[in-house]
């Protein structure tokens, strides 16, 4: 970690203010702490850490106790210890810090805590293997939860090491006179706590006057199907063209009232030689599409009068152009879905960020596809436990990280 704060002004010291920014003015209640572990100094529980002292996590001396003036001991990465954290009465360190937490947990629910790791993710395998278990499992004890993995690509100065040995694999590695945005070293927040809490968070983080467009990325993990992507019928004119109209019905049927945004249903009028039409059809924003490069074949449809011709991601909203063939349909109205699965979504974000330790690169992260993949089943097989107290019934997230429903007429 200390390759990224090696100069000022790199992207991840801009995050830790940033953060420091955006918990200061949206009043959130915050603990901060410093993790890892070490035989030599007898450190086996995260050292309580103070407001200003998260601020030093810019500088060399918070990671790297041989630099002149830290007073922080030498530690091992051991990732999950920020889910061993139960508030101040774990810490015997900095006592400014256990003042602060101790105020914290008079104040806050300690069961509605967002909890934010900082990390490079590539300490050793079992390291990563124990936090995704423990981040499903923290979800499965808050049904209101989710988890949210945010990457950024950063400027940076220093050694990478081997995931597998933990030995150097590429010494000194530098973004100096490089292009940051596909050769900056990433790092990530893996962020859980309730739904609406990190849905501000990130959409804030997005926004601030950061260089990150091309550089940030976001997946997001729960036991709910709260983060499927829809379609924005209103970005679909009406009528289409001077052939076809939207409607509110399919057949003598209508969506669900809570539904209906979801929906965009055509008509054909009036053209009877026309049977073919053309349809530009956007998703609501999400920033789970920052940064994916989705092929059309990778959209599946549900119904063969609906053809996918070409997609693009800009910025966070995808735009699919469709082949409808009415002529296809019933007199009933069909039903069509277009659907991307959250494993193929995961791909488009993450591929060019992911590498192996066999082959080390310094602009991506070794195994990273692993821990998205392993994490998300993980998730899956959390949820199965649940099982709803009056029908027995476990809900499990569906596959879909897009859907698109469309009706023709």
């Amino acid at each position: 970690m200390v390759g990224f704060v090696s100069r000022s002004g790199t992207l991840y010291t801009q995050a830790i203010d940033s953060l420091s920014t955006l918990i200061g003015n949206r009043n959130i209640a915050t603990r901060y702490w410093r993790i890892g572990s070490s035989l030599e100094t007898d450190t086996t529980q995260a050292q309580a850490i103070t407001t200003a002292q998260f601020l030093e996590a810019k500088f060399p001396q918070f990671y790297d106790c041989k630099v002149a003036g830290s007073d922080y001991p030498c530690v091992s990465s051991t990732l999950h210890q920020i889910y061993e954290l139960n508030g101040s009465a774990d810490s015997n360190e900095n006592p400014v810090a256990q003042t602060e937490n101790a105020e914290i947990d008079e104040a806050v629910d300690p069961e509605k805590v967002v909890k934010i790791l900082i990390t490079d993710l590539e300490p050793n395998q079992s390291a990563i293997a124990e936090l995704s278990s423990r981040v499903s499992q923290e979800l499965q004890k808050n049904q209101d939860y989710k988890a949210v993995l945010v990457g950024v690509r950063s400027e940076f100065n220093g050694n990478v090491f081997s995931a597998e040995t933990g030995q150097v694999v590429i010494g000194d590695y530098s973004t100096d006179d490089t292009n940051v945005t596909e050769s900056g070293r990433p790092f990530y927040l893996v962020m859980t706590g309730p739904e609406r809490a990190l849905d501000e968070i990130i959409n804030s983080f997005n926004n601030l006057p950061l260089d990150v467009s091309e550089a940030f990325r976001v997946t997001s993990f729960a036991s709910s199907d709260i983060d499927v992507i829809t379609l924005d019928k209103t970005s679909v004119p009406d009528p289409v063209n001077e052939c076809t109209i939207q409607r509110g019905n399919i057949g003598r049927q209508r969506p669900p009232k809570e539904q209906a945004n979801q929906w965009l249903i055509l008509e054909q009028r009036g053209c009877q030689g026309e049977t073919e039409t053309v349809v530009d059809v956007w998703s609501e924003p999400s920033t789970s599409l920052l940064g994916a490069t989705i092929s059309p074949e990778k959209l599946v449809s549900s119904n063969p009068i609906l053809n996918v011709e070409a997609v693009n991601v800009q910025g966070d909203r995808l735009n699919v152009q469709t082949r409808i063939n009415a002529g296809e349909g019933s007199r009933r109205g069909e039903t069509a879905y277009l659907t991307l699965s959250q494993r193929d979504l995961d791909e488009a974000v993450w591929a060019d960020w992911n590498s192996t330790a066999a082959n080390p690169n310094g602009a991506k992260t070794q195994n990273l596809l692993l821990f998205v993949y392993g994490l998300r089943e993980a998730v899956k097989g959390m949820a199965l436990q649940n099982t709803d107290l009056d029908t027995g019934i476990a809900h499990v997230p569906g596959d879909d990280a897009v859907k698109f429903c469309i009706g023709i007429n």
